[in-house]
Formats: C-alpha cells, structure tokens, sequence
C-alpha cells in the first residue's frame, strides 16, 4: 500500500487493547484477515467474540504489508497458498468509495439491510418506510418522519 497507508493508524501492528471494536475496526491487518476468512466484512465481524477469535488472530500474524512505490497505485494484494500458488488483486480505489468506486443501489440496500438485522433495534416494516422516505427524499417537506423511524 501507499506509505500514508502503511504509517497512518490503521497500518500498525494488530494490537487488541482496551476499545477492541475501536482496535479492529481502525485495523487494515484485521480488516484484510477477515475479509479472507469469511469473505466479508460485515458489523458482525467486529463482535468482542469475533475480534477475540483464534483463527483471524493467528491469520493476523501472517500478514505482511510492503509499500508500493507507484504513486496513485492504491493497494495491491498477493495472497500464497500452502501449496505455493498465489492470487493477486489490485484496486486504486477501495469499493464502496465515492467518488471513484461507488456501490451499486442494490448493493446499498443490502448493506443497509444487513446492518439494520444485526442492530435488532428496528422492525423490518420500519426499515421498509425509511428506505421509501429515503428514495424520495427530494419530494419531502421536512424529516420528520424519517427521524421517528430512525429512533425507536
């Protein structure tokens, strides 16, 4: 990654300490392990059980970061198997970034979904009316109503 990246906070080394989630979710190394691991990132993933797993803490221990000289070059991965093959990847723009790299509208409501479940502070018929308030919120007088369904 670029040297901002390998020297800002989230480049140190994996360190749980006494704001776990606050560890985790500031932590490339951890970020990248479970991202490999379970194939997402999701707020599940940031639990006190899920920062204290074996697995991603020993995953963690493998990861090493090297810097890239290319300026503009983003981030760049090459993942090697036991078996001695290697997978690359690269992306200039993190998914999900904008502008640059957006989500699809689909991909959003996933998301929003998808948080909305693991919270368990909303009925999915709230969810349901926030999305439709959200989706014409140009049209709205005011919020109001998206307030009432935000806090319950």
């Amino acid at each position: 990654m670029s040297p901002f990246g390998l020297n800002n906070f989230c480049g140190q080394p994996w360190e749980i300490g006494d704001f776990a989630h606050g560890n985790a979710i500031f932590s490339y190394r951890f970020t990248v392990a479970t991202a490999l691991l379970k194939k997402s990132v999701r707020p599940e993933h940031f639990t006190t059980e899920a920062i204290h797993d074996p697995a991603t803490n020993s995953f963690i221990k493998k990861i090493k970061f090297a810097e890239l000289t290319e300026k503009g070059a983003g981030v760049a991965m090459k993942v090697v198997m036991k078996d001695g093959s290697e997978y690359t990847a690269n992306s200039r723009i993190a998914r999900g970034e904008i502008p640059g790299n957006p989500l699809s509208r689909d991909e959003l409501i996933a998301k929003f979904r998808g948080n909305v479940a693991f919270a368990n502070r909303h009925t999915k018929r709230n969810a349901d009316r926030l999305l439709a308030l959200l989706g014409k919120l140009e049209d709205l007088g005011n919020i109001n109503d998206i307030i009432r369904l935000l806090v319950p």
